[in-house]
């Protein structure tokens, strides 16, 4: 009797075990389903986050367009996406803020205040609490049964995207007014804007301007290392016309001199669509029209000296008029000088026409079919623009190893660079902002 009793006691206390064993494998299985549902949501923000981001910053150029291009780009790819249960996801422009560090060393603004002040404002930040509740909410099915006040978590997910690196050719030239951004030069009739000395539409020989090898890695304040000098660092860079600086302007760089021309000629001459193993087509692609244009083959213009003959084969010369003081240029460019054989005698003496084969309106021979060679079939369509270098222009004279960089460059390659020249139309100067180049996450 006492044994079937101890018996029944034992299976008894068992079968309790058995069944707390159960209440608590189900409670950790609930709860493991649960921080799942809260894991996979987590993810799912993160994505948002992080495509949100990087599509506005990709539209992030100084500009209040490039604000609202941001914006409208986030809010595209927030729209786009459905979460949790399948239903669309809805967006708020408070969701996203824009700095001028990755860091936001300076402070983060929300969308209106950058639209006011653009410049500078190369990041931005996408933050999912600023989207609509629902879209990070996660419904508990176990949890309230433990604790009936914990019915839902609400998961945050904060992305920061932007400039990774600079589309500038590792190649610094001279300012020849470093301290005139730009200024006017008048003619008979006609007021002309000059941007650091220089004049669009002209060609000058790069190398002539004291050129710098810059630093293609190094950020600027750093001291030279000469190891980021090498061949083997500087060599893809130019073939990409990239540095890995988000910013040059303002900024001190390395520099090293001269510029090694007869080493990276060839890696220049990829726009060109020449490729002897110097530069990857894929990643250096020529440009779409690699025609050359020299003083011998600009058929739309004649002149008392054959030498010196203003081909504006990509840039047309710019009224003063059109030049707006404090501001960048518009990203459909400025109102430029008519092709006329007034305009003609009137900027430049010994230029006596423009023919009537120029192209008409705002086009330029190198934007114009009938002027135009594409490169190889094998590396068609190539890229539109490749030609024209972003440079560094610094300021001068250059002691020691480092140079102050005053502004950005925009120079034609009219002709496939020489061991001993690099010949280039003078195409306008531009801020850091409007330079481009890729973004990346930050965070």
């Amino acid at each position: 009797m006492e044994h079937r009793f101890a018996t029944g006691f034992q299976n008894g206390t068992v079968h309790v075990m058995m069944f707390g064993f159960i209440i608590v494998m189900l409670a950790a299985l609930g709860m493991s389903l649960d921080l799942s549902q809260v894991y996979n949501r987590k993810v799912e923000m993160e994505n948002v986050a992080d495509m949100a981001a990087l599509a506005a910053a990709r539209n992030l150029d100084g500009t209040p367009r490039g604000i609202s291009n941001a914006v409208a780009a986030a809010s595209g790819v927030v729209r786009s996406l459905k979460y949790g249960y399948g239903a669309a996801m809805d967006w708020s422009d408070s969701a996203i803020k824009f700095s001028k560090s990755s860091d936001g060393a300076q402070g983060w603004v929300d969308a209106g205040t950058a639209a006011a002040a653009p410049q500078g404002l190369l990041y931005a930040m996408v933050d999912t609490s600023g989207l609509a509740a629902i879209s990070g909410a996660v419904k508990l099915t176990f949890m309230p049964i433990f604790n009936p006040a914990v019915r839902s978590v609400s998961v945050r997910q904060v992305a920061v995207a932007g400039r990774a690196s600079l589309d500038v050719t590792p190649l610094g030239v001279c300012a020849v007014d470093p301290d005139s951004p730009a200024s006017q030069h008048a003619y008979t009739s006609n007021v002309e804007l000059v941007e650091f000395g220089f004049r669009r539409g002209l060609t000058y020989d790069l190398m002539s301007l004291n050129p710098t090898l810059v630093d293609p890695v190094g950020a600027p304040g750093q001291a030279a290392s000469a190891s980021n000098f090498s061949l083997s660092i500087v060599g893809p860079h130019v073939c990409a016309g990239t540095v890995a600086a988000p910013t040059l302007s303002g900024g001190r760089i390395a520099i090293q001199q001269p510029f090694p021309l007869s080493s990276l000629a060839a890696h220049l001459n990829s726009r060109f669509d020449q490729y002897n193993g110097s530069c990857n087509p894929n990643a250096a692609p020529p440009d779409s029209n690699v025609r050359s244009y020299t003083s011998a083959n600009a058929t739309w213009v004649t002149s008392d000296n054959p030498n010196y003959v203003p081909l504006w084969a990509y840039a047309r010369a710019v009224p003063w008029s059109s030049y707006v003081p404090g501001q960048p240029e518009p990203l459909n460019g400025y109102t430029t000088f008519g092709a006329t054989s007034t305009v003609a005698h009137d900027l430049y003496s010994l230029l006596t026409n423009f023919k009537s084969s120029y192209p008409s309106g705002t086009a330029t021979p190198y934007l114009s079919g009938a002027f135009s060679t594409q490169p190889s079939a094998g590396h068609r369509p190539g890229l539109k623009y490749r030609r024209v270098l972003n440079v560094p222009l610094l300021r001068c004279p250059i002691s020691g190893s480092s140079a102050d960089v005053v502004g950005i460059g925009r120079f034609f390659m009219t002709v496939p660079a020489t061991s001993t020249a690099v010949l280039a139309e003078f195409a306008g100067a531009i801020t850091d902002d409007l330079a481009g180049g890729n973004v990346e996450i930050f965070k």
